[in-house]
């Protein structure tokens, strides 16, 4: 799974914050915190992948400035399950680029709730580790560079949180690594 060293599940909400890590980590999740660029500027972000989805009712806090969407792996059992309803979707099996990118679109052709489709490119494809993705936007997909520390369900997050903040697919740059991990809840005490 492009270096990362945590095992994202089969299907999570993800909650996308463009911004520094929160201090309070929450319930058990894994994060990835991710540099990005674009033409307009350049930050941080970080992806959050839970079980359940932030709030009671499923919607993130009113006035949150998080993209919170469903994510799913469609090759699993439980991510099949819920892979119509997905927002995006991102298969685990490294391919070669012209592969990884026809897999892409073919998932985002198969899934019309699916704003963004990625599936992760092999170290032995003459262009380094990175992911296809495909976009809801009638392009091709795009091969976006990504650090051998990223992984594919990050960068998949990443595109949609941009993508629903109104950027555009071209635009979008990876400048660095992610730092995963599991968050461990707090104990009240």
């Amino acid at each position: 799974m492009n270096g990362c060293h945590g095992r994202a599940p089969d299907a999570a909400w993800a909650t996308v914050r463009f911004g520094a890590p929160s201090a309070r980590a929450g319930a058990a999740a894994l994060l990835a915190s991710v540099s990005w660029c674009s033409g307009a500027g350049n930050g941080l972000l970080v992806v959050r992948l839970s079980a359940r989805p932030p709030g009671c009712d499923g919607h993130p806090p009113r006035g949150a400035r998080e993209d919170v969407h469903l994510w799913a792996d469609p090759d699993t059992r439980d991510g099949a399950r819920v892979a119509a309803y997905a927002d995006v979707l991102v298969t685990r099996e490294p391919l070669r680029r012209t592969a990884a990118g026809r897999r892409a679109a073919g998932l985002l052709a198969r899934h019309a709730g699916c704003l963004v489709a990625v599936a992760p490119v092999s170290y032995g494809s003459g262009s380094g580790p990175g992911c296809a993705v495909a976009v809801r936007d009638g392009g091709s997909p795009a091969l976006l560079s990504a650090p051998e520390s990223l992984p594919p369900h990050a960068v998949a997050s990443l595109a949609h949180a941009w993508l629903a903040r109104g950027g555009s697919p071209g635009a979008l740059g990876l400048t660095g690594g992610a730092a995963v991990r599991r968050a461990v809840p707090r104990r009240s005490g």
